[in-house]
């Protein structure tokens, strides 16, 4: 574990080389609940620790907000500490109603912190002055170098206090909360699901315990020092002075220490709401497995019934009375059972993708016989909107029957059928063209593109399971089971989508070890 070496009172490691503070608290809790002892790996600063964890130095970081920048090496689990950003000023300053009334001031702000980021994207027109430390920024305000610092409530009063800095208060809050769990090192899958469900585990009890106890004490430290000033009154030549003085000062206190409880009441309530949202969301997984395992059970019962509709067309064509037309149909019945049946099996088989039990026995596919397949297949949907599919193969030089990949035939045409049944869906108007374009290189590139796009709310979440938009019967699978089949296989998928440029799936499969297959090894059929 790596964390943040000066960071009171949520962490620091002291002159012993101790991890202490709320977020020390928080992982005791965590190790006694999971038996294991969890090491502190020391780093001379919170940007050293980012950088060990890049590096695998440590596998987790105590405590820090989920940023998309540092989603690219690090997973979460689900936040166990709130607390709002707020501005400390000199005392002179009148109270701010947030960060837009620092329009044209300098702001101080700590390198590497999440709400640097935010006010950088959110209020361009701030000038920030960026420092390596809390306590060089509050030194710097004090000092009227900077005109505010912004950061955590309970990081600036106990640096303050620690630092007896009595020229500066709390003088506003911003619209930032800062939201905070533990970072878990891409590629440990089960250490952040144990993580998680010991994060979830934690009572609303042990929250305000750890809170009151670096907290609390705090606060305390700053009515000590109001004291401290009340002994000064002594001085008789500057009794006025320093009457008109307290006054002031108490009128500050009061109004900062009245902020203060408000913003701990709410974060407590808000404790509270995340404790509750964390049963509800269990009793929401509980009813989805439920209804896994109810669709599970239901396939595996349709497979009776249909092995029956598969075996009845071999009775009727023993028949020497029936025509070409007749036979050709019941032909087109029997094939077409044994597709459903193979697309039930492979159903089922998503289940083990899944949790990664599923064995690829992979052999060299034709891509151009898949193809072929396909547009046979769902060419009188698309001439029924009035869609053209033209399938595009690079380099010019080869022809589609010469492109294979190395993967599962049934795999591969489920994927690709579900891709183009959702593109040709996808076309809003009454006539369009949706483009195959086949591409050989280090690897096969497919890409799929079609004129509509994609609706801006599910946009980000287009892969997972069960999202689906504009379709009363779609259930949800289709690109998911697209994205799973296509990892499977040793590739990947991605989508870009905008109104002017329609939408493109583009799916990068392995080719196979070696590149020879004549013609007729091709042609049997799916």
């Amino acid at each position: 574990m790596c964390v943040d070496p000066d960071w009171m009172p949520y962490e620091m490691i002291d002159e012993q080389g101790r991890h202490v503070g709320m977020a020390a608290d928080y992982m005791k809790v965590i190790a006694q609940l999971l038996s294991v002892p969890i090491q502190l790996v020391p780093t001379k600063s919170w940007m050293d620790s980012l950088s060990h964890v890049q590096t695998g130095n440590c596998e987790i970081l105590s405590l820090l907000n989920k940023t998309p920048q540092r989603s690219t090496f690090l997973d979460f689990t689900t936040p166990y500490m709130e607390t709002p950003i707020v501005l400390v000023t000199r005392n002179d300053v009148t109270y701010l109603n947030g960060l837009s009334d620092l329009s044209g001031h300098t702001l101080a702000t700590t390198k590497g912190y999440v709400y640097t980021e935010n006010i950088k994207h959110d209020y361009p027109e701030i000038p920030l002055v960026e420092v390596d430390t809390v306590r060089e920024g509050l030194n710097r305000v004090s000092r009227g170098e900077v005109f505010a610092q912004v950061g955590m409530l309970f990081v600036l009063v106990n640096t303050i206090q620690e630092g007896q800095i009595s020229n500066l208060k709390i003088s506003g809050h911003t619209d930032y909360m800062s939201r905070m769990g533990i970072g878990v090192r891409k590629g440990e899958p089960l250490l952040l699901s144990v993580l998680d469900k010991a994060v979830k585990t934690i009572t609303p009890q042990q929250h305000i315990n750890i809170r009151q106890n670096w907290t609390a004490t705090r606060f305390e430290h700053g009515r000590d020092y109001a004291l401290l000033w009340q002994v000064v009154v002594g001085f008789l030549l500057i009794t006025m002075l320093i009457v008109f003085w307290l006054r002031q000062s108490r009128r500050e206190i009061n109004h900062r220490l009245s902020i203060e409880k408000k913003l701990l009441e709410k974060g407590l309530q808000l404790n509270q709401t995340l404790h509750e949202l964390s049963l509800r969301n269990k009793a929401l997984e509980e009813t989805v497995l439920l209804r896994e395992n109810v669709e599970r059970i239901t396939k595996h019962d349709l497979k009776g019934p249909l092995n029956s509709i598969i075996g009845l067309p071999d009775v009727l064509l023993e028949d020497a009375t029936l025509d070409d037309e007749k036979r050709a149909m019941l032909h087109t019945i029997q094939s077409n059972g044994y597709r459903m049946l193979e697309m039930i099996n492979r159903s089922l088989d998503l289940y083990k993708m899944e949790i990664g039990e599923y064995r690829v026995n992979k052999v060299q596919v034709p891509i151009g016989y898949i193809m072929r397949q396909l547009i046979s297949e769902f060419g009188r949907m698309a001439a029924a909107k009035g869609v053209d599919i033209v399938t595009q193969v690079e380099p010019k030089n080869i022809h589609l029957d010469q492109v294979f990949i190395y993967g599962e035939e049934l795999l591969t045409y489920s994927m690709f059928a579900n891709l183009l049944k959702n593109a040709i869906e996808a076309v809003q108007q009454q006539s369009g063209v949706i483009t195959v374009k086949v591409m050989k290189a280090a690897q096969v590139v497919i890409r799929i593109h079609n004129p509509g796009a994609v609706p801006e709310e599910i946009r980000s979440r287009f892969f997972e399971k069960y999202v689906t938009a504009g379709k009363s019967d779609g259930s949800g699978l289709g690109t998911y089971s697209a994205r799973l089949i296509s990892e499977t296989l040793g590739g990947n998928i991605a989508m870009q989508t905008s109104e002017e440029q329609g939408t493109t799936i583009t799916v990068t499969l392995p080719l196979p070890p070696t590149y020879a297959l004549s013609d007729q090894d091709h042609r049997a059929p799916l």
